[in-house]
Parts: structure tokens; sequence; C-alpha cells
């Protein structure tokens, strides 16, 4: 039988996204599980057209984007799961969403990665859709919650 100890669950702050937090919660309170709630911030561009901003102000946009990520996962967690006895670790991090899911599993040795598809998005012919380049490039075993 399958005991997942590190689950991952990626979020957009989405209500689908909080599903696949109720539903982890489910699942790690029956296993023991740790909880890694991971939201990943697409990296910002130094420089734009004309204008760039300095190292101090590039490191304090990211500081007050991490911020306000990590308000919205501990509102999202009051919300959620407000009575789980497990272990959630917020992550935030800044980068490519799929390569930084997936460098998470490794670092964390995640036994089950969860996420939600999203019922508004379609996919465009030859767009690329997170749901699935997770289900493709994930190194453990992958729930996608609806």
């Amino acid at each position: 039988m399958f005991k997942p100890k590190r689950i991952l669950v990626t979020t957009d702050f989405t209500d689908e996204s909080e599903a696949a937090l109720r539903e982890a919660v489910g699942i790690g309170e029956q296993f023991r599980s740790t909880i890694y709630l991971l939201h990943v911030i697409p990296e910002i561009q130094q420089c734009t057209a004309d204008y760039c901003l300095s190292e101090p102000e590039m490191a304090a946009e990211k500081n007050m984007l991490r911020n306000e990520a990590e308000s919205r996962m501990d509102e999202m967690i009051r919300r959620s799961a407000p009575d789980a006895v497990i272990q959630i670790v917020k992550e935030v991090r800044f980068g490519n969403t799929i390569d930084e899911i997936v460098a998470i599993e490794h670092e964390h040795s995640i036994d089950l990665a969860m996420a939600a598809p999203h019922r508004k998005r379609r996919i465009w012919f030859g767009a690329h859709h997170l749901s699935k380049d997770l289900v493709d490039r994930s190194s453990c075993e992958t729930m996608l919650v609806r």
C-alpha cells in the first residue's frame, strides 16, 4: 500500500488549489505526512524596455512578493486546514513553475505531488498546460484533484 510521508501541494491561490490542499491534508493525516505547500512566482525581470531596477529595488520587490505569498498561504491554510494535526511547510520560490516543482520534489524526497487543474482554463492547440507538464516531468506519484 502506498503511504506517502512527504506530500507536495502546488498553489496559485485558486479555489481548485484549496481543494487540493484539503485533499492532501486528509491523506496526510491518515499517514502522518508532512505537507509542503508551494507557490512559485515568475522571476522578476530586472530591466524592461528603457528602465532597470537596482539590486536593492529587486531585493525589495522580491521580499514584498514573498511576504504577500506567505500571507496568502497562511490564509489558505486557515481556510482549508484549520484543525490539521500535521505539519504544513510553506515554500515560496521564484522561477519557472514546473522546474521549481521538480526541484522541490528532489530536495525534499517528495512521495506524492498534488495539483489542481483549472476548470476555467482551456488547452488551446499547441499550448502547454501545467497539469500535463507535472504528470510528464514529476519524479514521484502525481495526483490531480478536481
